[in-house]
């Protein structure tokens, strides 16, 4: 088609030849076939130039259309191409784990094939900006202010899941004493290292701990230092979420049991152009429904 409408335009075999890069002898093959295929000639061919014919200018009109249709359509598939990835990214905090592994990747790999998701476990509360680009959805916990704040960056917030922290202590805990807690006949943990994390009473916070003792409770999703405790021993605390138990010999804690839910939500990013971003929020919406209702 793009030989024939070059013909038409240069009224000339070989300068249309010449523009396209290719032979004459391709052109007027070409031109025969097409010719032959529609059953009336195209173009009156004389010694010095080429004269179109009727139905070659009804030809030429057409093609025309249809040529620039074609080429819309690729450069709209071009770009389509470019803004999507048959790739997902999924990153989760730490903590999440078991979660993760329990209650929503059989699910996902059921809609999704394997290979078409990659997992990764991030040691940080919040993903970073640079990585946020990387990163098609990331699973964290979060209270109402800061799901509301993630809201505002633009980024989708599904919340897939709640927990009410239960915080356990020895009998003989100051907590135990005024009737917040009861924890009957716990044994003794080995003190945490400094890379475990600990959830607090009100399950925002968690802390980290150094060899000399001490440690800082940081809140996750701020990223600031909130105060110093005294690492002790004698005294055990289990912070317990559904299928996720972590219970360490601490001392010096004494924070306000929060009756705040906290939320595990999928933060879908509003970079992404993974292809498989409705898959994905069907299964979040599946697991959500059951989650929450239970």
């Amino acid at each position: 088609m793009r030989i024939f409408l070059t013909v038409a335009e240069e009224k000339n075999f070989s300068k249309a030849a010449n523009k396209l890069f290719i032979t004459q002898q391709m052109v007027s093959k070409t031109i025969a076939a097409l010719e032959e295929e529609i059953g009336s000639p195209l173009f009156v061919r004389t010694t010095k130039k080429v004269e179109i014919t009727a139905v070659g200018r009804k030809a030429y009109s057409l093609i025309q259309n249809v040529v620039e249709l074609s080429n819309q359509c690729i450069n709209e598939l071009r770009e389509y191409a470019q803004s999507t990835d048959e790739h997902i990214s999924i990153s989760y905090f730490t903590g999440l784990r078991t979660w993760i592994r329990t209650t929503f990747k059989e699910q996902l790999l059921e809609v999704i094939d394997r290979e078409r998701i990659s997992w990764n476990v991030n040691s940080d509360f919040m993903v970073i900006d640079e990585e946020k680009k990387e990163i098609d959805c990331f699973f964290t916990f979060a209270d109402k202010a800061v799901i509301e704040s993630i809201k505002k960056s633009g980024d989708r917030v599904v919340i897939v899941d709640e927990t009410r922290m239960k915080i356990y202590v020895s009998s003989s805990h100051p907590w135990a004493k005024k009737g917040k807690v009861e924890f009957p006949e716990l044994r003794t943990e080995p003190l945490i290292s400094m890379t475990e994390p600990l959830w607090t009473p009100d399950g925002t916070l968690y802390s980290s701990y150094n060899s000399s003792g001490k440690g800082n409770i940081y809140r996750p999703n701020m990223g600031s230092v909130l105060d110093e405790v005294e690492i002790g021993k004698g005294y055990t605390l289990m912070a317990e979420m559904d299928d996720i138990s972590q219970r360490y010999d601490v001392t010096g804690i004494n924070l306000p049991v929060s009756e705040e839910p906290i939320y595990v939500v999928a933060i879908i990013s509003c970079n992404s152009k993974s292809t498989y971003l409705d898959k994905l929020n069907n299964v979040l919406m599946n697991v959500a429904a059951k989650r929450l209702n239970k």
